[in-house]
């Protein structure tokens, strides 16, 4: 496959460092972070043809997806408000935060499938939040803590601009033994 590049501009129509892009692929979800002018490529064999191309600054993001194309520079505008917000906390069922929970998200693709974009640790106090994901799009999550059962969250659609305020997630221990 040919190398997908492309220019990162931001509001202001000047190239932006620094910018994280993602090609969200069926198979695998490559980034890349754009250089001094603003430029990024991405050289890699599994991007398939329909794969789509979004960057994302501090909290400035690409309104939508662009599809990646190898015979010209692909070209990503970043937007304020064009991204969006999941939060929540997870607990035990006693109520006591769990730190240290993996969380993930999951872009779900209209076939139903589920392709991982980004994960997070909760914090001390069981909280967790994605900020400034791809809009336009439905998630779901997958939250895991070793002794626990794992939890997960069905699709959610995410809008540009709203935050996603969850409701506690209670994980319930898991079954053990010891065998001897």
């Amino acid at each position: 496959a040919a190398p997908v590049n492309g220019i990162v501009y931001g509001p202001d129509g000047k190239p932006v460092a620094g910018a994280k892009v993602v090609a969200n692929s069926t198979n695998y979800t490559p980034n890349a972070i754009t250089d001094d002018q603003g430029r990024f490529r991405f050289d890699l064999p599994g991007l398939l043809p329909k794969a789509t191309i979004y960057a994302s600054k501090g909290d400035l993001m690409t309104p939508d997806a662009v599809p990646a194309d190898s015979t010209h520079d692909v070209i990503l505008r970043l937007a304020a408000n064009a991204g969006f917000s999941i939060a929540g906390v997870v607990r035990d069922n006693k109520g006591k935060p769990i730190s240290d929970a993996q969380v993930w998200l999951f872009k779900q693709s209209p076939d139903g499938s589920g392709q991982g974009v980004d994960s997070e640790k909760t914090d001390a106090h069981g909280s967790f939040l994605f900020a400034v994901e791809f809009a336009n799009a439905d998630y779901s999550m997958s939250i895991s803590h070793k002794g626990f059962v794992t939890k997960q969250q069905s699709r959610m659609h995410a809008e540009h601009g709203k935050a996603i305020h969850l409701p506690p997630f209670v994980m319930d221990l898991a079954d053990s033994f010891v065998a001897g």
